[in-house]
């Protein structure tokens, strides 16, 4: 949590600012939180890549993943939650490397 917060900090002439848009993105919310409801798919190779510990991609989600990303992957980081580029970065940073290499 802590990498994340400071990663959305600016220091301009020795003062600290938040500059991610919560405003934003709460009053966006509900749209952001939206399934996707078109037909477009991608027909490229596609990589999903989530934390074992993490519940944002389920077993449930697989069909329509399959649907919406016919020619995709998935690598499960374990000891990893939802932030698992900055829990594993090594896991994180050999997968995407192995997909591209191999893609």
């Amino acid at each position: 949590m802590r990498q994340f917060l400071l990663r959305n900090l600016s220091n301009s002439n020795g003062q600290l600012a938040f500059v991610c848009n919560i405003e934003n993105i709460a009053k966006n919310y509900p749209h952001i939180m939206k399934t996707y409801q078109g037909s477009n798919r991608y027909q490229g190779p596609t990589l999903f890549i989530k934390g074992a510990n993490s519940d944002y991609i389920l077993p449930e989600h697989r069909p329509e993943i399959l649907r919406l990303f016919p020619q995709s992957s998935a690598r499960i980081i374990q000891g990893a939650g939802h932030w698992l580029h900055a829990e594993k970065t090594s896991a994180f940073n050999r997968s995407v490397e192995g997909f591209l290499i191999n893609a």
